[in-house]
This record gives structure tokens, sequence and C-alpha cells, in this order.
């Protein structure tokens, strides 16, 4: 059992507390009935069978497989292929995996894993199915935090001075300062252990066949670029038992009815995202799908180019966000099925900004839009921009980010009620990101983000001034007081309000502007088990449980 410094209960107890509570699955609003006609779960089967193939689509293939550079994308590949230090249940609870304990020093300063040994990489050139060990953790934990814009998360072990391999199963992170996010941030995906002669041979990790190579419970043994992938069960895999399916494989189908028809025939076993009216129409033809619904941990937001005109200028940028009716974005684009939030997700209540407090302000509906259009006109006849103003927005292909261009167009509608002209120019997903990283984009973007469980994930790495994903590079040396703050404060309710100061002082300055959160839908047919969601993972986490059970 994983055990803490006592010292450290109030920061590492305190946070799964609140992961407990946040209710990763998070349930509708009370006022908002489930869609008829959705069965029942079925009651708990006899155990995991052994065999058969899991299928199931994508819609694009990923852009960067290498899953330290990678900000979405690598989860498909590396939840199959791969481990991390410690992982998560269903309720956002930290749990063992190559790390089978940790334990922090009194201070606090100190965290101490140990690993589970006998693990082993695939049995894979140049590994060859060698050990994994406490030097392949530094390794990796060393090259996440590269200090290069590739490595977008990189600032989310900042407060770590220190990587060391104690023993051959023994790591010790040495901190500068106390950080409650770390335990959580060793449980993303995107943070692997991946064996150093693999990244020397090859440069990087990008080459699915050549470089998948992890500890994980499948092999990659086909990948074709806009086919699909295809996954072998790991003979050796150091869990015993485990993966129960012999066989993983997802295709590559971008049209959304294609998709809905091979779940709707049975060529497929799991098949999400769905949208609500897709939803009701598979409830109708397929009435023995069972439905998973969770808070989706992606959400659309604005990202401006504050390092040049027009949005050098704060008053654009109030101007823009005021003009935005989120509301109406939920209602064209969620079919009513969505959220506000502010920078700290809405399925973290204890952590983001009560929704009663959001819908008094007046950019979040608290004032009447002919009242916010006529404020909107003076901000920007007062910035200079009196003939009208007029920018550029880039935004992804629907393919990889579905909910970015329908909502780029409800707010292009939406701004030209105040005399705004938004361009949208659609562009293919690998030159936005890369256009994001290296902070080369024009005007501005509407983009889909996504982080993790800790209040660290959003404010050190997208609102700090050397957060690795502050693409806008806004700087407040206030707000990153703050951060730094909240980042050492254990007392619960001390940091909630830190917190909480911390995002209105971002709301203030219209910063990376919040523009729809969401929910999704998932199908399973009724023979597949064992896969269970939450926000923050989707059915690639648990590809190891997964069982068909015909």
């Amino acid at each position: 059992m994983a055990v803490c410094g006592r010292s450290l209960w109030c920061m590492v107890g305190w946070s799964a507390i609140l992961l407990l509570a946040a209710a990763a699955c998070a349930p509708a609003p009370p006022e908002r009935p489930a869609a008829p006609g959705a069965p029942a779960a079925p009651g708990p089967p006899a155990g995991p069978k052994s065999g058969g193939t899991f299928r199931t689509l994508e819609r694009t293939d990923p852009v960067d497989i290498d899953p330290h550079t990678s900000t979405v994308g690598a989860q498909e590949f590396w939840n199959f292929i791969g481990n991390t230090l410690l992982q998560w249940n269903e309720k956002l609870e930290f749990q063992p995996s190559l790390a089978k304990s940790w334990e922090y020093s009194p201070d606090s300063k100190v965290l101490t894993l140990k690993l589970n040994e006998g693990v082993k990489f695939h049995n894979k050139a140049p590994v060859n199915g060698r050990e994994m060990l406490a030097e392949d953790v530094v390794y990796s934990l060393q090259r996440i935090t590269t200090d290069k814009p590739q490595f977008a998360k990189r600032t989310q072990f900042a407060a770590i001075e220190r990587f060391e391999a104690a023993d051959k199963y023994t790591i010790r992170l040495h901190f500068k300062v106390p950080d409650a996010s770390v335990l959580g941030n060793l449980g993303y995906v995107e943070n692997q252990v991946v064996a150093r002669e693999v990244v020397e041979q090859y440069g990087d990790l990008k080459d699915p066949l050549k470089t998948g190579i992890g500890t994980g419970a499948f092999m990659i043994t086909e990948w074709s670029p806009g086919v699909g992938v295809k996954f072998v069960k790991n003979p050796d895999y150091w869990r015993p038992g485990k993966p129960h399916v012999d066989r993983a494989e997802w295709t590559i189908v971008k049209d959304a009815s294609a998709r809905v028809a091979a779940f709707r025939s049975g060529q497929i076993d799991y098949l999400q995202p769905i949208d609500l009216p897709e939803k009701e129409d598979l409830t109708k033809s397929n009435p023995d799908t069972v439905w998973l619904r969770a808070a989706e941990a992606v959400w659309v937001a604005f990202l401006p180019q504050r390092g040049k005109p027009p949005f050098n200028d704060a008053r654009v940028v109030a101007a823009v966000d005021l003009a935005v009716d989120r509301d109406e974005i939920i209602k064209a684009v969620g079919f009513g099925e969505g959220e506000i939030q502010a920078a700290i997700p809405f399925w973290l209540p204890q952590f983001s900004l009560p929704q009663e407090e959001l819908k008094k302000r007046p950019d979040y509906g608290g004032q009447p839009m002919d009242r916010r259009i006529a404020e909107v006109r003076r901000l920007v006849a007062e910035a200079g921009h009196g003939g009208g103003l007029k920018f550029k927005a880039m935004v992804p292909e629907r393919a990889r980010s579905r909910f970015s261009e329908p909502v780029a167009i409800v707010m292009q509608q939406q701004l030209k009620r105040a005399g705004i002209d938004m361009e949208i120019a659609i562009t293919e997903w690998g030159a936005v990101q890369n256009a994001q990283n290296q902070g080369i984009y024009e005007d501005s973007m509407v983009y889909a983000y996504a982080a993790g469980i800790d209040p660290n994930d959003y404010l050190r790495v997208f609102y700090a001034s050397k957060g690795s994903r502050n693409y806008s590079k806004w700087s407040d040396p206030k707000l990153d007081e703050l951060v730094e703050r909240q980042s050492a404060e254990t007392d619960p309710q001390k940091r909630q309000q830190l917190v909480f100061e911390a995002q209105r002082q971002i709301l203030d300055s219209h910063v990376l502007p919040q523009l729809f959160a969401y929910y999704r839908w998932e199908a399973l047919k009724p023979h597949l088990k064992g896969l269970q969601t939450n926000a923050r993972a989707r059915y690639y986490y648990w590809s190891e449980d997964l069982w068909i059970d015909k």
C-alpha cells in the first residue's frame, strides 16, 4: 500500500479527497433528465474471459506519438504499450503501477518511490526485453523536463530540483519546495517510462513500429497512417493474468455517420465520442447499447496573440471576451450539454470557481447582451479600431478537434453582432500544433486544450510567465506569486482560496478565455466488459482490463 509522510497528509490526502469528491464521471446537472431509452447497465459478470479482439475507431492519426512531446494524441498508443509510475482508478484516486509504493519525507521535500521488480520492456530491439530500472525512470523524467519548446509539459515538474536513482528499484525526487501536484502528474499517460537506448538510436519516439517500445500490456504489430493500428498481447507482461484480450485494433474513420454505422452494424465493440443526437438515434436502433457519460477533460478556448496588434491592447481582448455568449455556444454546439468554467475545469469543483459567481460576471452572462455590445463597441473604438476590428483565428480541422470549428463559427456570428470581423482559417491539425507550440500563429486561435487533475496543471502550465503551455506569453508577476503560493500551501481551505484568487485575476486579465466545456457519451456493445471512464481517461486507459463476454 502506498504511504505518505505525515507532514504531507494535508497536501496529498486532501488531493485524494478532492478527487473522490470531484466525481470524475461528472453527473449531468439535476435539472437535465437523462436521455430516454438508455438501458440499465448489466449485472456483474462471472469473471474475465481470455481471448478475442477489441475493436474500435479513431477519427485521425496522432500527429505526434512521442509521449514526452505530444500534448494530445499519444495516449491512444501509449496506454496500450506503456505504463506510468502511478495510475488513477475511475474515481481519479492514485493507485500503484510501476511504482508499488511511495513515501514523503517529514518535510515533504523528498518523495521516495519503490519500483516493482521484474518489469520488462517489450522484447524488441534495441532493448530486447531487458528489465526496467530506476535509471530508466530518471532518464524519462529528465527528458520530459527538457528545456525546449517541443517538451510542452516540462514545467509540471518545476518544483523538483533533482531526480535520483538511489538503487535499481528506488527513485527519489528532491523538491525545491513542496508541490501538491506531482503525484497526479506521475499518473499522466504522457509521462511514460521509456528506454534511453530507443531514443538514442532513433532520436525521438515518433515512429510507432520502431520506437513504440514500453512496458505495457500490448505491443504494436501493424501501423498504417490513415488506416489504423493493431496490437498483440505482450506475453511477458508483468501483471499476472493481464491483458485479457489477445489483440486490439483501431481503424481510422473520419466520417461521423460512417463511424456510427460501424457501431450499429457490430463491426466495432466501442465508439466515442458521441453527440447527444447520435446517442438518441443509436438508442432507438440498438437498444442493448450500454452508455457511459463523463465530463470531458478538454475545453475550447480563445488564444489571442498578445505580443502584437490588435491583441497587444488589453481593451481589444476584453472586448472579444465580452462579446461571446457562452450559454448560446452550449446550446448550439453541445445540444444543451456543457458548462461554463474559469481556469480550473468544472469537474474539479473544489477548485473551480463556483458557477453562481461566474454567472454574475458581465462576460459570463451577468449583463444583458445589448449593454455588453455597447461596451464592446466603446472598447474597440478607444483602442483605435472605430472603423472596424478585423482579425484572423486559426482553427484546427474538425476531424481531430471536433468542437473547435463549431465553437469558432458560433463565436464568429456573435462577434459580428458587435461589429467585429473574425476570419476563420481552418488548418491541418499538425500545423496548428506546431504554430501553437512555437508561438507563430498570426492573430489568434480557437483551440481545444486538455490538462490534469490538480490546479498546478492549469495555473503553472498555462498561465504562469514561464509556463510551458503559456502560448500567448502572458506575464504577470502578481499572478506568478499567487501560483507559487497555492502550489506550496498545505492547508486545503487556504489553497482553495488562493486558487480562486488566481482565477479571478486571470478572468480580469482575459487570459485564454474559456469558451466551451463539455461532456462525452461512449457507446459499448453489451459483450464488452472491464471498461470504465472518467474525465481524464477513455477506453485506452483500461486496455489491460478489457474482456469480451462471448
